[in-house]
């Protein structure tokens, strides 16, 4: 049975502010809010968040899943127990942390950065067994493939050497330097969720999907159609199979 495209707005997503108003955030997958952003598959949370002023998360603990911390714009410097000292990332950088018996974590999001923070659940029980492990990935080292005009690049998979436990997990940010189509299709066993970082894109199959800045387009197994970019798009892709084979932690221990 075919599935119909959800797309939320960036209004229509969960909405959070801390610090005083310093940092906001709107999540296209949360715990909180409407079924629509409901976790799924082995995607728990994705959060985008903007830092108005500097802000700092202190020390705190994670245990059993994946996190990958990606900066869109800006900057923002990570501390964990794992390496104990704190280390900076730039525009494009991220971070993979893989929580396993227990890891802390100190996040510092400086004054007019943009970044995802998202979780992922590797088999949470399987995890939980496993020593905690922490790596940075530079923007250089990660070079783009273009494919009918868009430069793809494989952040998790694919072409990239960042590793993860959580099955199938694919990761790519898309860029468009010009007008461009995409004749695309979603590989079958895997939900496709795409976040418009820069400009606007248009999805298309039978009706058009508009996906201005800030909204999500999530689009499941079979779905086929072609993508419309404006000049200086930017998508954030990721896709992770429907069924990895094991109870996801957001179902319930």
């Amino acid at each position: 049975m075919k599935t119909s495209p959800t797309l939320l707005l960036k209004e229509q997503q969960y909405h959070m502010s801390v610090f005083g108003h310093r940092f906001l955030t709107n999540k296209p997958v949360a715990y909180q809010g409407s079924s629509a952003v409901k976790p799924y598959n082995s995607l728990f949370y994705w959060s985008h968040g903007f830092a108005r002023e500097t802000s700092q998360f202190e020390l705190h603990p994670h245990e059993g899943f994946e996190i990958l911390s990606y900066v869109i714009e800006g900057s923002n410097d990570h501390y964990d127990t794992t390496t104990d000292q704190w280390t900076p990332l730039g525009p494009g950088d991220f971070q993979i942390i893989q929580a396993g018996s227990g890891v802390s974590h100190a996040e510092r999001l400086n004054k007019g950065t943009r970044a995802f923070q998202i979780w992922f659940d590797p088999n949470f029980q399987t995890a939980l067994k496993k020593a905690p492990a922490y790596a940075d990935y530079l923007a250089a080292n990660w070079p783009e493939q273009s494919h009918d005009g868009i430069l793809i690049k494989d952040i998790v998979g694919g072409s990239s050497p960042a590793a993860m436990d959580t099955p199938g997990l694919k990761i790519q940010r898309w860029r468009a330097e010009e007008l461009a189509t995409f004749d695309f299709e979603v590989e079958a066993g895997y939900t496709y969720h795409f976040y418009v970082v820069h400009g606007e894109a248009v999805w298309k199959e039978e009706a058009e999907w508009n996906c201005p800045l800030n909204s999500s387009l999530r689009l499941e197994s079979g779905a086929k159609g072609t993508w419309f970019f404006q000049p200086g798009t930017e998508l954030f892709l990721i896709a992770t199979l429907q069924e990895p084979g094991y109870r996801r932690i957001w179902e319930g221990r």
